[in-house]
Order: C-alpha cells, then structure tokens, then sequence
C-alpha cells in the first residue's frame, strides 16, 4: 500500500517481504502538484513503484533476483521503461527523444552507480552541444523519474538528490531574426494552412499558444482581443494580418481550427515545429536555437526587431506584444550590423 505522511511531501509505501516483516520507505515521488491531473499522476507513479517494490520482495523470497534492480543497467531499464510506461500514454515522441539521449550517455551505467556528478556531466555535453536549458532541465526530470521508480533507495541515499542540484540557467545566445527576402522565400514552402498563422504570428508578436487558443470571437473588427501569460490583451491588426484572417476557412469557434487537434497543446505545438523546420530547409534558411531561426525568434523576434528598426517607440512596441518591462523586451530585439555602423556614424 502507498500512504501519504505529513512530515514528508513523498508518497510512501509499505511493502510485505515474506519471511521478513513489512518495510516502509519513501517512494521518491511527491504527493503535492499543480493540477488534479498532474497529482493523479503522480500517486499512479507512487504505486508503481510501489508494485516493482513488492515484485522484487517476491522474487527474493523465491531465490530470484530483482527484475530491474540496482544491479541493472540504464540501458536494459530504458528498454523496459519505454514499453511500459511511455507505451501507454498519448503523446510520447518528445518524451522518447529525450529518452534517447540519455540512453546514448549512460548506456551500460549501472543504475545504482549514477551520482548526481553523472548528472551534472550530463547537463555539461547537453548544453555543449547546444541544447536550450529548458530541454536539459526536462531531460533531467526524466531520469529522476526513471531513478526513483526503479531505484528510489539509491536515489533518496546515494547521493542523486535531483532537487539539490545546482540550478540551471539559460546559456545566452544570438537570437536569429527572418530578414524579408527569407520571409518571401519561408512563405513559399510553409504549408497552405501554416501560412496564415505565421502571417498573424509575426503581425501581432503574438506566442503560439494564445494563437492556437484564439476563437472568432476574439477577433472584433481591426482588433484581436486575446488572454496571453500576461493577461488580457487587445492587439491591433496590421492589413496582411487581416487578409491572412480572411482566408482561414470557418469551420468551428477555433480560429486556427487545423491546428487544434486532439493531440495535447504541447504535441500540437510540436506537430506545428516540425512542419516548420521541414519549411525552413527546405527555404534555404537555417534551423534551430544558437545556430538558425525557431518558429518563436522567427515571428515574435523578428516581429519586434522589425518594428525597432522602423523607429517605433519602445513603449509602443512593450504595448504590442504584451510584454511586462522594457528589460523583458530588449530580449527580443536584435540590431543588424548596418544598424550599428549608422549608430557610430552619429558620434
């Protein structure tokens, strides 16, 4: 059985060894999340580990060894954990992907030797090989995950205390902005129903997410009135904004109907990313944070760097995209090398 205590934010559980007494320990998953969903998660992660908990206890009973024990390899438990545990959900490719790299660093580790100093090496080439910090930090929660499901003693005792490690900032990079002759050349190989979603993304400086959750209903006359993470927002529609609108077919309250599929926001999004790299090569552009354009830096970046270089004010360019302070928006505003020259000229 699992129990909650309340000198611990962790699940316990108590499990029956034959022979031996019952033995109660921490399962490593927290009790406490964000949403119902997200805490009915976690107590179904408890009470499998609960379940390999009292396998094992089996199996040592009857002179077996555990099945995926401390003495097992990450790479055999990555086998295991892929069909029994990503298997069964709906939307896995992201979380197979991350699964991959971390096979290809620990392979044949075993899981009882992984420290958080393996840890810490793993965010070193991740970040190396330029990866985004919040890739790295999801990859991380992952092998917690795996840890505390197949080894929680070795991760509560051992040392791999995930909660402990040193935080993670984001590496700073260029950002990469569209210049108009790429634009051009993206919109040719941009899906047909990309094309207007782009258009409105880069018009509006508005995220994908308050894009994809915009209803016709949002959109009065020359005026998008949106919620973003800021808070409600009223944005106004350039022309080409508004001959993108125009042409979107009306098929449910959705605006972007076509990309709200059953699929959860997080795979809609990424279905959406990967036609857009597809979009990109195929466009001669280059893809990819540090090194090329992101669907972000290509419509909510170039957006504002493009309003900037046009001489609006700040202020008016804060007001646009939602954006709480002038420090936030200097983030997303790149001046081109002629920009700089014609600056020194000024001297």
């Amino acid at each position: 059985m699992i129990y909650k205590r309340t000198d611990s934010p962790f699940w316990w559980m108590s499990v029956e060894r034959p022979g031996r007494g019952r033995v109660r320990r921490s399962t490593g998953v927290v009790v406490d999340a964000p949403t119902p969903a997200q805490r009915a998660q976690q107590k179904r992660d408890a009470e499998a580990v609960y379940a390999l908990a009292q396998a094992d206890a089996a199996r040592h009973a009857a002179g077996l060894p555990a099945r995926y024990g401390a003495a097992s390899t990450f790479d055999r438990y990555a086998t295991w954990y892929d069909a029994h545990v990503l298997a069964p959900q709906a939307s896995v490719a992201r979380q197979r992907s991350m699964l991959g790299h971390l096979r290809m660093h620990f392979g044949e580790v075993r899981l009882d030797l992984i420290t958080a100093a393996d840890i810490l090496a793993y965010r070193k080439d991740r970040l190396a090989a330029g990866r985004m910090a919040s890739t790295v930090r999801q990859e991380e929660r992952l092998v917690g995950r795996m840890l505390r499901r197949a080894v929680p003693d070795h991760v509560s005792q051992l040392g791999v205390d995930f909660t402990k490690l040193p935080p993670l900032r984001a590496v700073e990079r260029e950002g990469r902005t569209l210049s108009r002759e790429e634009e051009a050349r993206l919109l040719t190989t941009l899906r047909r129903i990309d094309r207007p979603l782009f258009i409105v993304a880069v018009s509006t400086l508005l995220r994908i997410s308050s894009l994809l959750d915009l209803e016709w209903k949002d959109v009065r006359g020359t005026v998008l009135h949106v919620k973003t993470k800021t808070g409600p927002h009223a944005v106004p529609l350039a022309m080409r904004a508004q001959q993108a609108l125009a042409s979107v077919p009306r098929t449910n309250g959705h605006v972007f109907a076509a990309h709200v599929t059953s699929e959860t926001r997080s795979g809609q999004i990424a279905l959406l990313h990967s036609r857009f790299k597809r979009a990109c090569w195929r466009a001669d552009i280059p893809y990819g944070a540090g090194v090329g354009v992101t669907w972000h830096s290509a419509t909510r970046h170039t957006g504002a760097t493009r309003l900037v270089q046009a001489g609006v004010s700040l202020r008016v360019i804060q007001a646009i995209g939602g954006w709480k302070s002038l420090r936030q928006l200097t983030r997303y505003t790149h001046p081109e090398a002629a920009d700089l020259t014609s600056a020194v000229d000024l001297i």
